[in-house]
């Protein structure tokens, strides 16, 4: 295929339209997989599910197996899913306080975060609605003798 060129191959075919020849079609496809690659999606899939080896599976396949990574959405992706793997590997490791999907620093609490996780006390200010729904019981506690 037109991606799995030589190095110095490339290198030439860059040179020559640096110097004002015509973009070669292999250039051209190898641009377009690094700009709008079509297996971004399943790049995307993989590392999101935690398949590294996958997702580099994946861009090996496209690009080829020596195929230099340039700046663009796949080069992005990777970048921001090692650094994923590092922040959790740190949160592990108990080198980091916080952890770092949810963004909280300092600790686990929670307390300083939204209130999007928070349950609320109920207290005497509290509509009644939400205390009879807070206050009953949706399942039985203990199991029922048979």
């Amino acid at each position: 295929t037109a991606v799995d060129h030589d190095l110095a191959q490339l290198r030439r075919e860059e040179l020559l339209v640096a110097l004002g020849g015509p973009g070669l079609p292999c250039l051209r496809a190898i641009d377009a997989a690094h700009r709008s690659p079509e297996a971004l999606p399943a790049v995307r899939e993989r590392l999101g599910h935690g398949d590294v080896a996958g997702a580099l599976a994946v861009v090996e396949g496209l690009l080829g197996p020596g195929a230099v990574l340039r700046d663009g959405p796949l080069r992005t992706e990777l970048e921001s899913a090692a650094a994923r793997r590092v922040d959790h590997g740190l949160f592990r490791s108990g080198l980091v306080g916080g952890n770092p999907s949810t963004g909280a620093a300092g600790g686990g609490s929670g307390a300083g975060r939204g209130g999007a996780d928070r349950r609320h006390r109920i207290n005497r200010r509290t509509p009644p609605e939400i205390r009879r729904r807070r206050g009953s019981r949706t399942r039985p506690r203990l199991a029922l003798p048979d």
